[in-house]
């Protein structure tokens, strides 16, 4: 074992593969320090060490995995050039998604991946996935001369001094043990401020497992500031977290009456796009939609979309929930209740969609059974040869979604109708025709997401951005004024707003799904209804709209027993804010934001409590909160999470 850790066979390969690890963590400690440290700036030094210290053992790990038993002798060689050559493959697609998107290149990215279009939304064609592949084969060929180049006696003993002895191999055992042990004593105590130091190593195995230290400083008495769980006890746990037993419960116990009535017989549009975030609704991007708004509709002064992602904000905009009971309505497969209720009220729903709503459940979570139609306007092809799923422009797909809608709204005769309509031209990489390239100059439309200089390209893409949102209106537009020509709009309620938000590295990342900041979490929100509403709230979200609505219609339910969100017409001052999850990460609420009072305080579900990690002013910028403001916060949450409990009592009593 120990001939085979100091082979001179492969000494050049190892003290050449060794400095190109280091060099690789080089750059993400870079990345860590001086263009990811967006919260605080992390130490220098220290962040080095423990990137460096990494690099020795990805090296050492790689060497151990190819050289030691049971590989027979001759497949160590190939075996050796093949896992260094993917392995580097992995470090540069590892170090472009960092540098965009600020995760790792892990497996839920890499399933994302295969969504459809996706791939063609990013600019990655066949062509540039054949030259991944042979930027591989070129590694490997190199790894191959390395091999080759070990039977001149000088340069290989000078690298056997350098790694290939096997004492470095050996070395970087207590080295990463320190390493780790350092961390591990880092994250007891506060787990955010432990993780500005490694959040951008890749393949970090502490990141996943606290290897059981934890018990040791436990068992010292060692205080705690920051906990929290790992990713598979919190799942768990989350299982039995009173908001999971408690929503289960009222929804055991809820019996919907078949003659639910309303006041109002009001049709109903939803009509939401995709990435459209709150800085845009402006007169200059958006002249129509904001003169419509400005004309007996509401506007949101502050919205927050239910998350940062598509699936659960959706779920809270169409089930009137906070988006913190995502997790029990999948786990115990729950169905929403607002479309359910506007069944029994006699409407005919119809879906329209420029893509697929069968993504992480959308469909049978966010909207369910009750849907009588669904129309998806995606014309999907995949190439013989190509692995790539191709489609056409998405504001092609949104231009005939528009069209159809509009001759199936002509061809309808009687009855009471919820349309919702999810228009997909402001997604990456933003969609619109030429005649609607208003914002100057703007990248061209085949841009590459793995181009390092995107970066300083952000005001461009910002202003590609602004074009396809610029077009977003002129198609609510054509909506709003065939509703108008066919004498409807009078009687018919419309919602306007977006899923989340998108950033262009105005803290750092491109995109969303990855901050809870406004970015990526805050979107423009107008409803107008035939009847004016007096809405006196400054802070809104998706969970308020669907109570709001059914509020507007009158409908003969007790609401206020029945969702979470709150009923925008009823104010009460202790409800004026929004609670916004992140993405769930397997399916796990792990961090969430409350706005309120001009503040944002983020929060991190632990072992057993909501920990707060941050608080943020009205810029995303760290801050100190007042007096109070905390206090009200946790309150708030605290009423979410167990906005459900008398069921809870219930069904304890009825056991009794």
């Amino acid at each position: 074992m120990w001939a085979r850790l100091k082979d001179e066979r492969f000494a050049i390969a190892d003290a050449v593969n060794l400095a190109a690890l280091l060099a690789a963590m080089g750059a993400y400690a870079y990345l860590n320090v001086f263009d990811f440290g967006l919260r605080s700036t992390p130490p220098l030094p220290e962040t080095l060490a423990f990137h460096l210290t990494h690099g020795l053992f990805l090296w050492s790990v790689v060497i151990a995995v190819c050289r030691m038993p049971p590989w027979p002798q001759p497949l160590v060689a190939p075996l050796y050039a093949w896992l260094f050559a993917l392995f580097f493959t992995y470090l540069y697609a590892d170090l472009q998604t960092l540098y965009f998107f600020r995760i790792h290149l892990n497996a839920y990215f890499i399933r994302l991946l295969f969504e459809p279009g996706i791939l063609i939304d990013l600019a990655i064609s066949g062509m540039r996935l054949m030259l991944i592949a042979g930027g591989t084969a070129c590694l490997l060929v190199l790894q191959a001369l390395l091999l080759a180049a070990n039977r001149y006696g000088t340069v290989r003993r000078a690298a056997r001094t350098i790694a290939a002895s096997g004492w470095l191999v050996v070395a970087s055992i207590p080295v990463s043990s320190a390493s780790w042990l350092t961390w591990s004593y880092q994250s007891h105590v506060h787990l955010l401020e432990a993780s500005y130091n490694t959040e951008m190593l890749p393949v970090f195995p502490p990141r996943y497992t606290d290897l059981g230290l934890s018990d040791i400083w436990q068992a010292l008495d060692i205080p705690r500031r920051h906990i929290a769980a790992d990713l598979q006890t919190l799942r768990v746990r989350y299982r039995d977290a009173i908001e999971t037993r408690a929503y289960r419960a009222f929804r055991d116990q809820l019996t919907l009456p078949e003659n639910v009535t309303s006041t109002h017989d009001w049709n109903i549009v939803y009509i939401v796009a995709e990435s459209w975030r709150w800085d845009t609704f402006t007169p200059e991007v958006m002249p129509n939609l904001t003169e419509f708004a400005a004309n007996n509709a509401w506007s949101s002064p502050t919205h927050y979309a239910g998350a940062n992602s598509t699936a659960e904000s959706l779920f809270s905009l169409m089930s009137g929930q906070s988006p913190l009971y995502w997790f029990a309505s999948v786990e115990h497969d729950l169905q929403p209740l607002f479309p359910a209720i506007l069944k029994r009220l006699g409407y005919r729903l119809s879906l329209f969609s420029s893509s697929s709503l069968n993504y992480r459940d959308m469909d049978r979570y966010a909207f369910g059974d009750a849907v009588d139609e669904q129309v998806i306007i995606n014309d999907m092809k995949i190439g013989p040869l190509d692995l790539q799923v191709k489609r056409r422009q998405l504001d092609i797909e949104d231009e005939a979604l528009v069209d159809r809608y509009l001759e199936t709204s002509a061809a309808r005769t009687e009855g009471r109708f919820f349309d919702f309509l999810f228009l997909f031209a402001p997604h990456y990489n933003y969609y619109y025709p030429d005649r609607f390239a208003k914002f100057h100059p703007a990248l061209d439309m085949d841009f590459y997401a793995g181009d390092f200089s995107l970066r300083e390209k952000a005001t461009e893409l910002h202003a590609r951005y602004l074009n396809s949102v610029h077009y977003l209106d002129h198609l609510i537009h054509r909506i709003v004024t065939d509703l108008n020509a066919r004498g409807q709009l009078d009687n018919t309620l419309i919602v306007v707003t977006g899923d989340h938000g998108e950033e262009f590295f105005e803290h750092g990342r491109l995109g969303h799904s990855m901050s809870l900041n406004d970015y990526q979490t805050r979107v423009p929100f107008v409803i107008r209804a035939p009847k004016p509403l007096d809405v006196q709230y400054s802070v809104t979200s998706h969970a308020d709209v669907a109570p709001t609505v059914l509020s507007a219609l009158d409908v003969s339910l007790p609401l206020e027993e029945m969702f979470s969100g709150k009923n925008l017409l009823t104010f009460d001052p202790a409800r004026d804010a929004a609670l916004v999850l992140s993405l769930l990460r397997r399916g796990t609420p792990i961090d969430y934001a409350v706005v309120m009072d001009g503040f944002k305080s983020l929060f991190f579900n632990g072992e057993n409590d909501a920990n707060i990690y941050e608080t943020l002013g009205s810029g995303d910028e760290p801050v100190t909160l007042p007096p109070g403001v905390l206090a009200k916060a946790r309150e708030f949450i605290t009423r979410q999470k167990q906005y459900f409990n008398p069921y809870v009592e219930n069904t304890r009593a009825a056991g009794d």
